[in-house]
């Protein structure tokens, strides 16, 4: 049983290496995540895939954009980034329930704003900077 999923938002090459290391382990990344990802870098893209691919790492791939309970819809007004951080609170939210109280779902956020609003919302975020992933 997964005791511990982290949902891992926007990374660069650096980052990767840090994503890479064999400790880390039991990770969603949502379709959003990786849609961000491919337009950015291509090449860190196929690194986080390879990751995804491995089965003995545990990186699994979530598509909130094709799922009923998770599909967000742009707002009036919303920036594309702003959309892509509240779908990855909504998937996050959904994922918690899922697992219900067993499992602690950690979001791991790339801004101090964004994790204001996930703490708000009753989610456990924390900043790259916070884990030392930047």
């Amino acid at each position: 049983m997964l005791h511990n999923k982290s949902f891992v938002k926007k990374t660069k090459s650096v980052k990767v290496m840090k994503l890479e290391n064999p400790a880390i382990d039991d990770v969603v990344m949502l379709s959003v995540v990786l849609d961000e990802i491919k337009n950015k870098n291509l090449s860190i893209y196929n690194r986080v895939r390879a990751l995804c691919s491995n089965p003995l790492r545990r990186f699994f791939v979530f598509s909130n954009k094709h799922h009923k309970d998770t599909y967000v819809k742009e707002m009036s007004g919303e920036s594309k980034n702003d959309r892509n951080d509240r779908a990855i609170r909504v998937a996050t939210q959904w994922y918690q329930k899922h697992l219900g109280g067993a499992t602690r779902v950690l979001v791991v956020i790339n801004d101090r704003e964004n994790k204001r609003k996930a703490i708000e919302e009753g989610i456990y975020a924390e900043t790259k900077t916070d884990l030392g992933l930047d």
